[in-house]
C-alpha cells in the first residue's frame, strides 16, 4: 500500500517541520 510507505514518510516530516 503506497498510503501507508507515504504516511511513514510524512509522519517524520511532521515532527521535524514543527
Amino acid at each position: 500500500m503506497v498510503i501507508q510507505e507515504s504516511a511513514l514518510k510524512l509522519y517524520p516530516t511532521l515532527c521535524e517541520v514543527e
